[in-house]
């Protein structure tokens, strides 16, 4: 019974949110968008997609392909898992979801991007990671608490500042040009910390000593393995939260497999593993966390596509 009330509540307050004629011209607060994306998974877990208040021109994507709702993970998802993590850019109307979920009893990571007109949704775009044991490991720790800080009023930087800090990263991993990150920067990928963490030990390299995931973020960008990532086309910066420093887009990682091996600066010449040397495209929905113009945390949901995939987005 509490689950159903709790879906029930959810589909009442949203459906009136977009009911009400006296709040159409009205702007949606932090608040009003995390309600906005609550209610889409309430319209998931009442398996009704006619529960979305969409707006003229909706466009849908899941995994880079549009659909239209209740197809795709609509008709196979199960319930919502214990991991949540909203952001919100009240100007911009986005809201991006970061949490876990059930399908065929096995756990899965979802990002869910919408984008909020008028207080309905004009634009939907899902990522669905399927690794139970990556996404378990993710329920099993706690969340990073640097994106959910509010920076004080004059510490603020501007938007163009925060998504010129987070494109640093790209050019980093593309062609080794300098990033700055803070001393205590951590990044999660799919569940799983890639950064600091001894624990993680990918077989994709073949010398045991040499193990990028228990280096710093500085130390892992300076070893330059990342190269094989050719281009990070495109960027698409979909959200920028200045009160809390905050920066989140959607980003194609493009891998033509072609670099065998990279140079490093730091370790000489390393052999890229396996999966770095056949083509391929990755979509990510990456946020990052930005403090005096230095990253200090980076969250992803990362999706395998075929080589030459589009995002589902182009031309929009």
């Amino acid at each position: 019974m509490g689950l159903r009330k709790t879906i029930a509540t959810a589909l009442l307050s949203f459906a009136a949110i977009a009911a009400s004629p006296a709040l159409a011209q009205v702007s949606c607060d932090r608040a009003c968008l995390e309600g906005v994306a609550a209610g889409f998974m309430a319209a998931m877990d009442a398996k009704d997609p006619a529960k979305v208040p969409v707006a003229a021109g909706f466009h849908y994507t899941e995994n880079s392909v549009p659909l239209t709702l209740g197809d795709g993970f609509w008709a196979t998802y199960q319930n919502k898992g214990s991991y949540s993590r909203y952001f919100a850019d009240v100007p911009a109307g986005q809201v991006v979801w970061f949490g876990t979920a059930r399908e065929a009893d096995r756990p899965v990571l979802v990002s869910l991007r919408l984008k909020v007109v008028d207080r309905k949704v004009a634009e939907a775009e899902m990522l669905i990671y399927r690794n139970a044991e990556h996404v378990a490991k993710l329920e099993a720790r706690a969340k990073m608490p640097a994106f959910d800080e509010a920076l004080p009023k004059g510490q603020r930087p501007s938007r163009d500042a925060l998504v010129k800090a987070a494109d640093s990263y790209f050019n980093g991993l593309t062609s080794g040009a300098p990033v700055a990150f803070t001393s205590d920067c951590n990044r999660v990928e799919n569940g799983i910390q890639t950064t600091n963490n001894p624990e993680h030990k990918s077989p994709s390299f073949p010398d045991p000593a040499f193990n990028p995931f228990n280096m710093t973020c500085d130390q892992n960008m300076k070893t330059g393995l990342w190269r094989y990532i050719q281009r990070v086309e495109p960027r698409r910066y979909v959200l920028v939260d200045e009160e809390r420093g905050n920066v989140v887009g959607m980003f194609m990682f493009v891998h033509p497999g072609t670099i065998r091996e990279v140079d490093s600066p730091t370790h000489g010449k390393v052999a890229m593993p396996a999966n770095a040397r056949i083509p391929s495209h990755v979509l990510i929905a990456e946020a990052f966390n930005i403090r005096d113009n230095s990253i200090r945390a980076i969250e992803a949901v990362e999706v395998g596509l075929p080589y030459g995939q589009p995002d589902g987005w182009q031309g929009r």
